[in-house]
């Protein structure tokens, strides 16, 4: 070698061959970015699953549901079953027929509820009641009831 150090494909310490330059090394790259690009599309491919299914649930649980704003909470009384009614300061929907066109029912296992949701529906209820501010429910129209899913308070 005449004292000049190696170029092109060698590494000055060991002088081998840099993988990085070879077939094998290529090769070991092209399969890797296959590999991710495969990862990468069962990926996608499972969250659009997900999507649909979520799209689904959410479309079915809400299938018969109505939206009515601009209502103030004038009671909140408690049943014994572990629900509660809401009494609004006008009629809500002309199927509301139960208690009064201006009540809606908040009751475990109705319309999707949960326990948890239930409380969580009360507390909110709850501060748009002693605020005494805007309130907006989503609930299921398809019953007499008038199944509550969700309630919003306005600022």
């Amino acid at each position: 070698m005449d004292g000049d150090l190696p170029t092109e494909n060698f590494h000055l310490i060991s002088s081998c061959p840099c993988w990085a330059y070879t077939r094998k090394g290529k090769a070991t790259r092209k399969r890797a970015l296959a590999f991710g690009v495969v990862r990468k599309l069962k990926f996608e491919k499972i969250m659009k699953k997900i999507v649909c299914i979520l799209i689904f649930t959410f479309l079915s649980a809400t299938a018969n549901a109505a939206f009515v704003e601009n209502l103030k909470i004038e009671r909140v009384q408690a049943s014994p079953n572990g629900g509660f009614l809401l009494f609004f300061d006008k009629d809500v929907h002309s199927n509301c027929v139960t208690s009064g066109k201006n009540v809606v029912y908040a009751y475990p296992d109705k319309a999707g509820m949960t326990d948890s949701g239930l409380k969580s529906l009360l507390s909110v209820a709850l501060v748009g009641f002693t605020a005494d501010k805007n309130t907006a429910i989503h609930f299921d129209e398809s019953s007499n009831e008038c199944w509550v899913q969700y309630v919003t308070v306005d600022k």
